[in-house]
């Protein structure tokens, strides 16, 4: 498995995902987020109103962020995952934040190696914008799934 590869395919995914935004707005929960759906700066700072980020810098904090995410991943799944595992898992961190994920159910879920309709269900549930069922959050979760399994499961029907 090549690292770099995950990581480079992992952030064409997620800027693929979030488009890129010059100029700060406020997300769906609210947030002023920025760049590729960043809500804070390089160093932690938060993101303001009238901030502007270049395509590069932007690009730049993406893929800081998707190797930090990687590096999290090794250090919390006790399973081998495939490739494609990694960057479905990046993607979804990604969004959700390290810490969601670090003290979420799916995570417990992929370590004790539940049935593939379980992890599902569970990664399903990262489609609420506080507390409310998003469409555009739960396609993304159904992209983000579909390319978990992509390796791995293939042959599964996954519309139900």
């Amino acid at each position: 498995m090549n690292t770099k590869e995950i990581l480079q395919e992992a952030t064409k995914i997620i800027c693929e995902f979030e488009g890129f935004r010059e100029y700060a707005y406020k997300d769906s929960a609210g947030v002023w987020t920025i760049g590729y759906g960043q809500t804070n700066t390089i160093h932690g700072g938060k993101i303001h109103e009238y901030q502007r980020i270049k395509k590069e810098e932007a690009l730049y904090f993406v893929q800081e962020k998707v190797e930090k995410i990687y590096y999290n991943i090794m250090g919390r799944i006790s399973i081998p995952l495939q490739k494609s595992q990694y960057i479905a898992l990046i993607s979804l961190i990604y969004n959700i934040g390290e810490s969601a994920f670090n003290r979420s159910i799916l995570l417990k879920k992929i370590n004790r190696e539940y049935e593939i309709q379980d992890i599902k269900k569970e990664w399903l549930r990262w489609s609420y914008v506080k507390g409310i069922w998003n469409k555009a959050l739960y396609k993304r979760r159904v992209k983000e799934f579909n390319i978990y399994i992509s390796e791995k499961q293939s042959c599964i029907n996954f519309d139900s």
